[in-house]
Formats: structure tokens, sequence, C-alpha cells
């Protein structure tokens, strides 16, 4: 029996954080409805975790398995997966920090989410 994954994209802007959030469900409606729950909305990025809000997830750093970030460098109206660039989580601090002049804990928001049968990170 397969079984599938459940990612949530969070951003800011160009910047956005895929997190993890199941990987265990049966079916793809069940996976479906985990990734439409609110629950998953808020994100406060910390230099060590990123801990959505009510407590419902938190992700740690040494979790690579679980998060990947990406920014797209250069403003545009339409993007595509092209334009992005992975970054590590401390490239990822240090690009809001410095790049983009902003302080921790550091807010994001979902915009998406997706199913698929195999790992995603």
């Amino acid at each position: 029996m397969s079984k599938y994954f459940t990612t949530v994209g969070l951003h800011d802007g160009n910047f956005e954080m895929e997190i993890l959030v199941h990987s265990s469900a049966q079916t793809k409606e069940k996976a479906q409805k985990i990734g439409n729950r609110g629950k998953f909305h808020i994100g406060y990025l910390y230099e060590d975790k990123l801990v959505i809000k009510g407590n419902a997830l938190t992700i740690k750093k040494e979790q690579t398995d679980k998060y990947q970030f990406r920014v797209c460098r250069e403003w545009k109206a339409v993007v595509c997966d092209e334009d992005y660039e992975n970054l590590t989580w401390d490239d990822a601090i240090k690009y809001l920090i410095e790049e983009e002049n902003r302080t921790l804990p550091f807010t994001l928001e979902s915009y998406y989410f997706r199913n698929s049968q195999t790992k995603p990170f």
C-alpha cells in the first residue's frame, strides 16, 4: 500500500520554506485534508527552529529531511521553479538578516500545499 507525503509552502515575498507536515496518509484524499487544514498557516522562523503557530509543529535546523529553503533573487510577476535558488538553513538566515534586513523570529505565511508519493527532500 502506498503512502502520501504532505508538504506546506510558507513564504514572505520571494523567500520560501517548504516543510514536511505529514508522511503517512494512506490515500490522496486524506493527504489533501491534511494540507488544507489551517493549522499550518503561520510559522515563526528562529535561528535554530521553525515553530508553527499554536505549537502544531516544530522543525529543528538539524532535521534536514523535513524542510527546504528557496529564494528568488530577481523580482518577477510570474516565477517558475528554475527562478529559485535552494538555500541551507544557515544561508537562509543570513539572507534574511543581511540582504533583507529582517529580524528573528521571522514570520512566514502558508500559500500552498503539495502531496506526493515520493519523499520530498
